[in-house]
């Protein structure tokens, strides 16, 4: 399938998906249990499938449920910078912590008083734009922000989708 010396070039990028250094040709490595890899090309409609599927932007609570003193919602995506905006009264600024509020847009109503840090990509842990927003922990707050950053277009994140994003 790849020539010898070419698996010299390849580097690992997001979901397991390969890349040869020379051209622009990508492979996908299937792992199994026994430790044994296949590596295979992909088709542009599969490359199409998986760039489609990671171009939006995800939200979810980082921190362990219960009641803490501190809680974290986590927004990874090219819109997640937007999306804070929407909803944060304070200018976040890249790799900094921002002191601010966060407000319901359609009632003005403040939600939480909050830190929010923004990275910008490809210095995350994703590669892509991170925001943090550092809220009162609790079930409440946390899920009232969760659901503000859903409304104004982020996605529900599925369980371990930043770590497949990394």
């Amino acid at each position: 399938l790849i020539p010898r010396f070419a698996l010299c070039f390849l580097y690992i990028c997001c979901m397991c998906r390969f890349s040869c250094y020379f051209s622009s040709i990508h492979y996908a490595v299937l792992y199994y249990k026994d430790s044994r890899c296949l590596i295979l090309p992909m088709r542009h409609t599969e490359l199409y499938t998986y760039h489609a599927m990671y171009n939006d932007t995800i939200a979810a609570i980082s921190t362990p449920p219960g009641e803490g003193g501190i809680g974290i919602v986590r927004l990874s995506g090219q819109d997640a910078l937007t999306i804070a905006r929407k909803v944060f009264t304070g200018e976040p600024e890249d790799h900094r912590v921002t002191h601010g509020q966060i407000i319901d847009p359609d009632t003005e109503e403040p939600v939480d008083e909050v830190l929010v840090c923004y990275m910008a990509a490809p210095h995350t842990y994703t590669a892509e734009d991170i925001v943090e927003i550092n809220c009162h922990g609790g079930p409440m707050p946390l899920q009232s922000i969760l659901e503000l950053v859903l409304k104004h277009g982020a996605r529900l994140a599925n369980p371990g989708e930043f770590t497949l994003r990394a």
